[in-house]
């Protein structure tokens, strides 16, 4: 996890070199608060395997323990930040007229996902997060 250090470095797949591209060219509505090499839970550390394993369990019905709040808030914080995370890294490779379509469809499903995390108090606002974001083409599971 780290802040912004104001660029991300990629490697151009045609060339094979390092790019460094300024965070300040992502649209704000997709940069996350926090940074991850690798956004997925097993690896950023935003969600221990147990709180993911209970969550599974909870939305599968094999529980009825829901996750403590403060979880709760984390793990909606953790799927907005892993959508975000995702949506950048398609963003990049697009060329100038893909972008602007690309973020027409998903500026209103990460703003949804943050309003989601706002509010987020119970574990079905979890699944309706998570649904939206599978829907949108990010696992975050």
């Amino acid at each position: 996890m780290s802040a912004d250090h104001g660029s991300v470095l990629v490697m151009d797949g045609r060339t094979g070199s390092p790019v460094r591209i300024r965070t300040s060219s992502f649209p704000d509505f997709m940069r996350p608060g926090v940074w991850f090499e690798n956004a997925y839970w097993r690896f950023s550390g935003m969600i221990s395997e147990v709180e993911m394993r209970e969550y599974l369990a909870y939305s599968v019905k094999r529980s009825k323990q829901p996750l403590p709040d403060p979880v709760i808030r984390r793990f909606a914080l953790y799927v907005e930040t892993f959508a975000k995370h995702m949506t950048m890294a398609a963003w990049i490779f697009l060329e100038a007229p893909q972008r602007e379509k690309y973020e027409q469809t998903m500026r209103p499903v990460i703003e949804g996902l943050a309003k989601r995390r706002r509010g987020a108090k119970t574990m079905e606002d979890l699944d309706a997060m998570v649904f939206a974001s599978v829907e949108a083409g990010f696992d975050p599971l």
